[in-house]
């Protein structure tokens, strides 16, 4: 073996024990809980106590294709437990992950479809996953991963994963007003304008940022330039369906296969985008 190969093998090894190090070390964050402007830090014995106990959910994972099933504790009933009814009347509940990935999850989903919030495979197996999603990465799902009871819910698997957030190490209650007003439609923008405004609410802006607010995973969409002013006429509508047709390997996932009408909520998307260039605001 010769010295570069050696020396090519002992990096392989010391990258692999730095990648189980930090996974480690993210399984073992306490969830934060953002409690009227105070912290609190919920370990899973806590979270389980809080939630009534510890369940298994057999879920249709749209990560991966596949049933899998997961444990840990009643989403609902957790977000009970810590808030009251004050859950239920919120503009959103936040999930903030560790890789840079921000869910504003709608309260009125929660309140019609269950949820759990789990911290281990149901049948023993790593809690990691392969993301077909993004390129086949493979992901650790913990501290935390909100998973859904999707098998009897077409309405939840046609959403794709954007409302499955793995890596959660915060949830707190947010007004998105007041949490995200950059990013806001300009006042007076149409209709076309808004509803491109609320599917990138849940689509895109887990991951990107609009004038420096949202997701901290992807790049910044509008400031200083907006991807509409550099990505020539009709090029961000087909990255927005199918990314992985102008890119080899991105791990950037395009609109859910099964969103009805998927092709007219991209342009509902680029439309949003346009009328946002004309909006820049310093992050």
């Amino acid at each position: 073996m010769d010295a570069l190969t050696a020396m090519g093998q002992r990096c392989l090894r010391a990258l692999g024990v730095l990648l189980l190090c930090w996974s480690g070390a993210l399984l073992a964050q306490p969830l934060r809980a953002e409690l009227a402007g105070a912290t609190q830090a919920l370990d899973r014995a806590r979270i389980a106590e809080l939630a009534g106990g510890t369940r298994s959910l057999t879920v249709l994972e749209p990560h991966e294709d596949r049933e899998r099933s997961y444990v840990g504790a009643s989403m609902q009933s957790l977000l009970q437990a810590l808030y009251g009814d004050a859950w239920r009347r919120a503009g959103a509940v936040q999930f903030e992950c560790a890789d840079g990935y921000r869910a504003l999850v709608d309260p009125a989903r929660l309140l019609a479809h269950p949820a759990l919030l789990a911290w281990e495979s149901g049948d023993g197996a790593p809690f990691t996953l392969r993301n077909r999603t993004q390129n086949d990465e493979l992901v650790t799902l913990g501290p935390y991963y909100l998973v859904w009871d999707n098998l009897a819910a077409p309405e939840l698997r046609a959403r794709g994963a954007s409302d499955w957030p793995y890596q959660v190490v915060g949830i707190a209650l947010v007004e998105v007003d007041t949490l995200l007003p950059k990013v806001l439609p300009p006042e007076g923008a149409d209709a076309a304008v808004q509803r491109g405004f609320a599917a990138f609410r849940s689509h895109c802006l887990t991951c990107h940022s609009v004038n420096g607010q949202g997701g901290a995973k992807a790049p910044e969409l509008n400031y200083p330039a907006s991807v509409t002013e550099y990505l020539a006429p009709g090029w961000l509508r087909r990255w927005i369906l199918e990314p992985t047709a102008i890119r080899h390997a991105t791990t950037m996932p395009g609109l859910p296969p099964e969103l009805p009408g998927r092709e007219a909520v991209a342009a509902d998307i680029e439309r949003y985008l346009q009328a946002m260039a004309a909006h820049k605001q310093r992050p």
